[in-house]
């Protein structure tokens, strides 16, 4: 995708809409989550919206508290 915009729309941003893991509720939902999170940074994702608000003390919360580095 960086490839074909710096192609097509050289400066454009890229983003991703309206995303979610597995499930909210188990550790499967934080650790696609976590992974998600990372695979987005690696690959330069400007901007990526999850789709619900999840529980800041569940497993999804949990990973973006991983990688914001906030405290509880």
């Amino acid at each position: 995708m960086k490839i074909l915009i710096a192609q097509n729309y050289p400066g454009t941003k890229l983003s991703i809409s309206e995303w979610s893991s597995t499930a909210d509720t188990d550790i499967t939902g934080g650790l696609v989550t976590a992974d998600s999170l990372g695979i987005f940074g690696q690959f330069g994702v400007d901007s990526a919206t999850y789709w619900a608000t999840p529980d800041a003390q569940g497993p999804v919360g949990l990973a973006y508290w991983l990688f914001r580095g906030l405290a509880l």
